[in-house]
């Protein structure tokens, strides 16, 4: 079985390979826009998440990928890391949460 992980705008737990759509941000903190990536884990208050490659479906068929992306090229492969607050399991949650939010003035806290 998975392992799953408690992210704090989702009422069940995800697991890797799950879809999370996360509202992003500009470099100040103000809310732009959403995604939806790859979950792959949650470490503290940080997710790590990556886009969709391909027709990929699999974590680990896309983390194979990323692996050999990753030797071949001497590159990082693309792995995102979020604020765990800013993830959502739903494109409608992410987007309700950046309207909200910017309805408020990109405060978080309101």
């Amino acid at each position: 079985m998975a392992e799953t992980f408690k992210i704090p705008n989702a009422p069940e737990p995800v697991s890797t390979g799950d879809e999370v759509w996360v509202v992003e941000r500009d470099e100040v903190g103000y809310p732009m826009d959403f995604t939806g990536y790859m979950f792959l884990a949650k470490t503290g208050e940080a997710v790590l998440a990556c886009s969709f490659i391909n027709d990929m479906t699999e974590a680990d068929e896309t983390l194979e990928y990323l692996i050999q992306e990753t030797e071949e090229d001497d590159l990082l492969g693309e792995i995102g890391v979020f604020r765990a607050r800013d993830c959502y399991p739903t494109r409608d949650a992410a987007e309700n949460a950046l309207n909200d939010e910017k309805q408020n003035g990109g405060n978080t806290d309101a």
